[in-house]
C-alpha cells in the first residue's frame, strides 16, 4: 500500500483500483489504519512525509469520508464566508459611528411622539365619544318626552270629549 501511494501520490481512486478496494473512501482508511512500527518500511513512511510532490492536496480536496469531516469543512467554509464578508465591509470612522447613534435616538424620539400624539388623539375620540353619547342619550331622552306629551294631550283630549258629551 506504501509503495503504491509513494508511486501514485493522492490519486486516492487508482489506489483503490489497484489495490481491489471499493472506493476512494477505503482507499483513505487503509491508508489511515497502516501503523509506522508494524513491520512496514518506515523509511518508506518517511519519504512519502518529506515528499511534498505527492501530497500537495489538503484534507479538503478530499471528500469527507465520515460526518465529523463534513461538519469540520461546514464550519471552516463558514468561518471563510464570515472573514470574507467583513474584510469587505469598510471600517467605520467615529463620525460615522456617531452619526449612526444619533439617527437611532432621532428615530426613537420620532417614535415615541408619535406614540404620545397618537395616546392624545386616542383621548380626544374618546371624549367625542361619551360627547356624542351624551347628546345622542339627550335626543332619545327629547323623544321619549315628546311622545309622552303628545299621549298626555291625546289623552286630555278624550277626557275633554268624553265630558263634553256627557
Amino acid at each position: 500500500m506504501l509503495a503504491l501511494v509513494a508511486e501514485v501520490g493522492d490519486d486516492w481512486k487508482t489506489v483503490a483500483e489497484k489495490m481491489g478496494l471499493k472506493g476512494k473512501k477505503e482507499a483513505i482508511l487503509e491508508f489511515m489504519r497502516v501503523e509506522a512500527g508494524s513491520g512496514v518500511d518506515t523509511g518508506l513512511l518517511n519519504e512519502i512525509g518529506k515528499s511534498d510532490n505527492h501530497f500537495d492536496k489538503e484534507l479538503k480536496d478530499i471528500q469527507p469520508y465520515n460526518q465529523a469531516d463534513v461538519i469540520f469543512l461546514q464550519c471552516d467554509l463558514l468561518k471563510s464566508f464570515a472573514e470574507h464578508e467583513e474584510s469587505k465591509k469598510p471600517a467605520l470612522s467615529q463620525e460615522k459611528l456617531q452619526k449612526k447613534r444619533l439617527d437611532k435616538e432621532k428615530r426613537k424620539l420620532a417614535h415615541k411622539v408619535f406614540i404620545h400624539d397618537l395616546s392624545c388623539i386616542e383621548d380626544e375620540l374618546n371624549e367625542l365619544r361619551s360627547v356624542d353619547t351624551f347628546h345622542a342619550k339627550a335626543r332619545i331622552e327629547c323623544k321619549n318626552l315628546a311622545s309622552q306629551m303628545f299621549s298626555e294631550r291625546f289623552n286630555l283630549s278624550l277626557t275633554n270629549k268624553s265630558r263634553l258629551s256627557q
